[in-house]
């Protein structure tokens, strides 16, 4: 662990989350914390505790420190293993690392907020201020998958004194309302909207060329569960008379579903090809969502949806649903957020771009590509996530 004067006189943010770099399977979660490290660093001092291997891993990260301090990038990491990883382990490094307050990013997660929790409620760690952050767990779509079990915890939770200790940390003004739906209006609530990626993908004229008028290569890139709604795509699909390339990317975490959409992608007509390509390293996202026409993802719901973002960012038009805070795309010229209950609209847009011509095609890529930039260096979101630590900071002081 650092132990520099300049690191002593910062304030301390100890993170837990249950993915880190160098993984990138798990998805927002993580992209959230390392975008966050990353803008931060200069004013914050950054301890995160992780797991030791990326999801749906079965063997630890290569070249780290496993159970002990590594320097990654611009923080102090512990990666713990696994198979050892428990309740009384998570407390035990609390304990022992000076913090000045404690970031969660998960509503739900058993050993990464609830051990934590249940240890500052019983003071078995010092009661420095807690940020929550749900990541989207508290929407009503999210909600609605293991639908007892989540509200039976709700329902005890509420009932806990320690729910007016925390600080809750909400993406949007959408996301703020399903807090308070939960918990009543008397929590704290700020809305600190995600901090995107960093960009670092030129706006490439040669990877936006479309060689067949009426050809269109379209990208899928997300887990693959329910939540992400990929059957719904494989359904609008099945329904387009254009030739499409339809190029899927992303860790398969519900395998009965992805067995449905196997099922899906059999009975697709012969003008619709489907790829599957696994997993991707997020240092090579943007170069491959470059070479797209359209990102396509129908999802149930996003607090944020950084893959959003990265298409953006790569000059790629986005095609999603109305169910996450990207909104009124079309307005803008970068894309189309549109109800799922419209799905002729979808098979109209992706006809459009279909036969979009060149000069437009290279148009509408440039403006996208403007957008993302000064959605990167939006002053407000920065501000709203920095007076979120200072106000922690302020509860301990």
């Amino acid at each position: 662990m650092q132990n520099d004067s300049a690191s002593k006189n910062k304030p301390k943010i100890l993170i837990l989350v249950r993915y880190y770099i160098p993984g990138y399977k798990s998805g927002g979660q993580l992209r959230s914390v390392a975008n966050i490290v990353n803008q931060f660093s200069n004013e914050y001092d950054f301890r995160i505790i992780c797991l030791d291997r990326d999801l749906g891993d079965t063997s630890p990260y290569k070249n780290i420190i496993i159970n002990g301090w590594n320097h990654i990038g611009n923080a102090d990491v512990i990666y713990i293993k696994k198979e050892i990883f428990s309740c009384w382990s998570i407390i035990k490094i609390i304990r022992k690392t000076p913090h000045d307050i404690i970031y969660l990013n998960s509503f739900f997660d058993g050993l990464f907020t609830v051990c934590p929790l249940i240890a500052h409620l019983l003071f078995m760690i010092s009661r420095t201020p807690i940020i929550m952050a749900v990541r989207g767990e508290l929407a009503p779509e999210a909600l609605h998958f293991k639908f007892w079990k989540k509200h039976a915890y709700i329902a005890i939770f509420k009932k806990l004194r320690i729910i007016n200790d925390i600080l809750w940390q909400a993406s949007s003004h959408h996301e703020a309302e399903d807090i308070w739906k939960n918990f009543g209006r008397s929590i704290r609530v700020r809305i600190a909207q995600d901090i995107p990626s960093s960009m670092n993908i030129k706006f490439i004229k040669s990877a936006v060329k479309n060689n067949v008028l009426g050809v269109i290569k379209i990208i899928y890139l997300s887990r693959i569960n329910r939540i992400k709604n990929l059957k719904y795509a494989l359904n609008i699909l099945s329904k387009l008379e254009v030739p499409a390339i339809f190029n899927l990317y992303g860790e398969v975490d519900d395998k009965k579903y992805w067995n449905e959409c196997l099922i899906c992608i059999k009975r697709l007509p012969k003008n619709i090809q489907v790829n599957y390509h696994g997993h991707i390293p997020h240092d090579l996202v943007g170069e491959e969502m470059a070479k797209h026409d359209l990102f396509f993802l129908p999802t149930l719901g996003e607090n944020y949806g950084h893959v959003i973002y990265e298409a953006l960012a790569s000059g790629v038009p986005v095609l999603i649903s109305d169910k996450t805070p990207w909104r009124n795309l079309a307005r803008i010229g970068v894309g189309y957020d549109i109800p799922l209950t419209d799905s002729s609209r979808f098979i109209e847009i992706i006809k459009l771009h279909a036969f979009m011509s060149e000069t437009d095609r290279t148009k509408m890529r440039s403006r996208i590509h403007k957008y993302a930039k000064a959605v990167f260096n939006s002053e407000n979101i920065i501000s709203a996530n920095r007076n979120l630590f200072e106000e922690a900071i302020r509860d301990g002081a």
